[in-house]
């Protein structure tokens, strides 16, 4: 039985994309145009199976939604195209042809840049080779290494991501094949990441306030979690991220602009109604505290407003303005990354680092990828159907801020009045006062 936690894959993935851009950069300072990038993989299924899966002209990877067919382009002999969809959403595939096949241990294709459809990521002289060897009767060792010279810096990123994906997709739809599909991750897994979320926003603030964080936390991507659901595009996990906050992905990318604007607005936007809720509760019983966690929710989502790259707010935003020019969304993105780091380097906090660095890598990947270039269009209607939907959040939460200040200013003022009205009012008796009611979302002086 192999068990895959989605959390390991997740951190692995960023070890990854760290490790990718700094080859990356190395190779462009030492003007090397020509690279070499292997994956490999241990597969629970017969070396047979792995190599029928290999040398598939058809074939729909299930746990990705991603299903390819290679077809013969006419008049050129030997050449295929391959068609690639995920879901109702077409993505470019490559033109290649086959050099050299060993069955069943191995394969080598060369991509065709010149018949190659627009978009695709596809260098110069670029082959791919896949290697099989058996690891007894019923597992197999793949290999996907691919090597090329560079026609542009985004294959630099392209490539390397491209061999790792080929492996997990080889061996998740092998396993299930052989009806040995991977198992989710067991419940303590998921326990072990909550505890030291919690643990991390303990240290850097204080043990009430990582409760409170964490409960918002859970309310945003719940609301990311359901949209992906409501769009049909599955919930591959669900999780805490010690230092950052949380995450929620989809089991398949998003195939239109709208499902991804939608799924990233609604973080913010379900938990809108249960902050509103959560003042007016606060005003009703008088409690200070209670109000003050509805401000803190105010400050995390609309923080995730922002347009800072990585951040819910940037994905809508970068849309947007790709509908104006893709020049203008590029520089926007540079400079709230810019101004981001300005933040980083003025408040010195690890989370926001921590932030910093996962939207470097963001940032790098979705240029270099260019996923969402592929995404169903925007029409005039939707994209200000969109921009009115982010507008009213924030002034929503202008709002929700204003009256939360209010009710919190007035029930701790009150709190204070009458326990000064019933101990005195000597200097000893009002700060006792103060310091009792004083809130413990503030930190001690």
């Amino acid at each position: 039985m192999c068990i895959r936690s989605p959390m390991i894959q997740m951190l692995l993935a960023l070890v990854h994309g760290f490790a990718d851009i700094a080859r990356a950069v190395v190779e462009v300072t030492l003007r090397r145009r020509r690279s070499r990038y292997e994956a490999v993989g241990s597969i629970d299924a017969p070396i047979a199976a792995v190599w029928d899966l290999v040398i598939r002209k058809e074939v729909t990877f299930v746990a990705a939604g991603v299903h390819m067919r290679s077809e013969p382009i006419p008049g050129h002999d030997g050449v295929f195209l391959v068609h690639m969809r995920q879901g109702e959403k077409h993505v470019p595939g490559v033109a290649f042809r086959y050099e050299a096949t060993e069955p069943p241990t191995s394969t080598t294709v060369r991509y065709i840049k010149e018949l190659s459809p627009p978009g695709a990521s596809v260098g110069i002289d670029d082959t791919v080779t896949v290697r099989l060897s058996s690891e007894g009767e019923r597992r197999t060792r793949v290999s996907y290494a691919r090597e090329l010279n560079h026609a542009s810096f985004s294959t630099r990123i392209a490539a390397p991501i491209g061999v790792r994906a080929a492996v997990a997709l080889t061996t998740a739809q092998a396993e299930l094949e052989a009806g040995n599909p991977a198992h989710r991750a067991p419940l303590w897994h998921q326990l072990v990441w909550t505890t030291l979320a919690f643990l991390s926003f303990a240290w850097l603030l204080d043990w009430r306030l990582a409760l409170a964080v964490m409960g918002i936390i859970a309310v945003h991507e719940l609301g990311h979690a359901l949209f992906m659901l409501r769009y049909g595009l599955g919930i591959s996990f669900v999780s805490f991220v010690p230092f950052l906050g949380g995450v929620a992905a989809p089991k398949r990318y998003y195939e239109s602009e709208w499902q991804r604007g939608i799924v990233a607005l609604m973080g913010v936007g379900f938990s809108l109604p249960i902050t509103f809720l959560l003042i007016a509760i606060a005003h009703a019983t008088g409690s200070p505290n209670l109000s003050a966690v509805a401000i803190l929710s105010i400050i995390i989502n609309a923080v995730n407003l922002v347009p800072f790259p990585a951040l819910d707010g940037s994905a809508v935003v970068s849309m947007l303005l790709g509908k104006l020019h893709r020049s203008l969304n590029l520089a926007v993105t540079i400079l709230m990354f810019g101004l981001f780091v300005a933040l980083g380097i003025v408040l010195n906090n690890p989370m926001i680092w921590a932030a910093i660095a996962l939207s470097f890598i963001s940032v790098v990947q979705v240029m270099s990828l260019k996923i969402d270039d592929h995404l169903n269009k925007m029409g005039p209607a939707a994209s200000l159907t969109m921009l009115a939907f982010y507008l009213a959040l924030i002034a929503a939460h202008i709002v929700a801020f204003k009256w939360a200040t209010t009710v919190t200013a007035r029930t701790e003022s009150k709190l204070i009045s009458d326990c000064i009205r019933d101990g005195g009012s000597t200097a000893a008796s009002i700060r006792s006062c103060q310091e009792q009611h004083r809130l413990w979302l503030l930190p001690d002086k």
